[in-house]
């Protein structure tokens, strides 16, 4: 991507939006979209505008200016990151037959970590499932709000309970491929395409995919915010309003809508976050979302004893510190482990770059009075 570009957008305060031209805007939405490894369908580019949704038909000159837009197949980019249009492609194109299946698994997990975890507040599920470019060998994006202090124990927990699921599912990736990479072999749960003829990459694993030992990734815990870290976020930037713009809320999304309140520069990027309603082409989960568990009642899965001791630990300060070394033991053995696939670690490596500061392996930030900054 064009770095003056990636620069200009990230600088972007929130009242410079106003200032941007239509094509400006369009540039910036797509710069966005680039820096998490995607192009956009010319549909939904109206929807997901910076600076907030215009008619497709306004559109139209911003993206006949080839010299600064590349459109093939319904399908644009900043000029310069075509390789993106391919990708991007092949994703829309199975993410038709496999969201039924992404919307059970994340009310499945979601489900049963709430009934697990009394410390999370709200789950929202975010990356290729609502950008509406689900690959076979995708993983479940999610973004946890959680109360003050309990990042590295909920972190943990969610991870126990990620790789039950993983486990469940360990053994699927069977496809081989057909010619052009155009899936795989049909099998038990999901499939994967190894690519096919020529060594294209198929409709299943993505180029960063980097397979672990024993168990199939399945859910990803993206981002953890506390309470004191998103009411407000300190930091603020076009990067950050768009992956809240491209988070759905599964559990209790009343609390979702009331951090978008607490952050009402959200709303100088995105105007339309304040419509909840999905954009074109996407995954809906807000209308049949989950809502937090009414005070003493039954929890269907898991009884009461582990929501008891986990948050017992939670209201007395135990486990965090325990978890926090814990989990950033783990992390070093995946990081020693992805030494060996340079794009899957390189991939890391940008994520982390998006998640600052709110990291999971970031120093903590200095107290002054009384909250983090």
């Amino acid at each position: 991507m064009n770095q003056f570009i990636l620069a200009d957008v990230l600088s972007l305060g929130p009242h410079d939006v106003a200032n941007l031209s239509l094509g400006e805007r369009a540039r910036c939405t797509l710069a966005l979209a680039h820096l998490r490894g995607y192009a956009l369908p010319v549909a939904r580019l109206p929807s997901l505008l910076l600076g907030g949704p215009v008619p497709r038909e306004a559109l139209e000159d911003a993206l006949v200016d080839r010299s600064r837009i590349e459109v093939q197949d319904g399908i644009a980019c900043i000029r310069g990151n075509g390789q993106l249009i391919p990708a991007t492609r092949r994703r829309l194109s199975t993410h038709p037959g496999l969201e039924a299946r992404f919307d059970r698994l994340a009310r499945a997990y979601v489900r049963e970590l709430v009934d697990l975890l009394p410390t999370v507040e709200c789950v929202a599920v975010a990356g290729s499932f609502t950008s509406g470019g689900l690959c076979r060998d995708d993983d479940l994006d999610l973004n946890l709000f959680v109360r003050d202090k309990t990042k590295f124990l909920s972190y943990l927990a969610a991870l126990v309970l990620a790789a039950r699921y993983g486990l469940r599912t360990n053994g699927w990736h069977n496809g081989n491929g057909g010619e052009g990479g155009n899936g795989g072999q049909s099998g038990k749960g999901w499939t994967v395409g190894n690519g096919g003829n020529g060594g294209a990459p198929g409709n299943g694993a993505p180029a960063d995919a980097m397979p672990l030992p024993f168990i199939t990734k399945r859910i990803c815990i993206n981002v953890i915010w506390e309470r004191a870290e998103a009411r407000p976020f300190a930091r603020k930037d076009a990067a950050l309003a768009f992956e809240l713009l491209n988070s759905r809320p599964v559990y209790n999304a009343p609390y979702f809508d009331s951090v978008v309140a607490d952050n009402r520069w959200l709303l100088s990027y995105f105007p339309q976050m304040a419509d909840r309603r999905l954009p074109a082409n996407g995954t809906a989960l807000r209308e049949n979302g989950m809502a937090p568990r009414a005070r003493g009642a039954p929890r269907p899965s898991g009884g009461r004893l582990v929501p008891g001791i986990i948050g017992g630990m939670a209201r007395l300060g135990v486990g965090e510190a325990v978890s926090r070394r814990a989990v950033r033991f783990l992390h070093a053995l995946v990081k020693n482990y992805r030494a060996a696939y340079p794009e899957a670690r390189s991939c890391a490596a940008r994520k982390e770059r998006l998640k600052h500061p709110y990291g999971l392996l970031e120093l903590p930030r200095p107290v002054q009075n009384g909250r983090r900054e």
